[in-house]
């Protein structure tokens, strides 16, 4: 009962459903070109926590349709990581994959705790 509440109040159906195809995309891709199948399922999931995660929580707090928050999410995801590591780079931050992997993590988590705030105002 409690997952299928945090799936509703997250919207997070349209992001499991783009989850799943870029995992076909991967398996299709992986099959049917000389690419082995585990460097394109590695490759699809990089792709979908780099751009998709990151601006879907952002734009959680958002009212939007679901398919226009993942496809504004990919926008975000491109524009805001690589913004944010320049800038991290500027005062001597190195970039790292742990570096990246914080940026993504912090951009997610800032999206969920606007949302909980705006929940708790409310």
């Amino acid at each position: 009962m409690e997952i299928e509440k945090i799936i509703e109040e997250y919207k997070l159906k349209t992001l499991l459903v783009t989850f799943g195809l870029f995992m076909l995309a991967a398996i299709v891709w992986g099959l049917f070109t000389p690419t082995k199948l585990q460097t394109m399922l590695s490759l699809m999931f990089g792709l979908f926590v780099y751009l998709i995660i990151p601006g879907y929580f952002i734009l959680i707090n958002i009212n939007m349709g679901d398919i226009e928050r993942v496809i504004l999410s990919t926008a975000i995801g491109i524009s805001f990581i690589p913004l944010i590591l320049f800038n991290m780079n500027l005062f001597m931050i190195k970039m790292s994959k742990a570096n990246i992997i914080l940026v993504i993590v912090l951009i997610t988590i800032t999206g969920i705790l606007i949302k909980e705030f705006k929940s708790k105002k409310a």
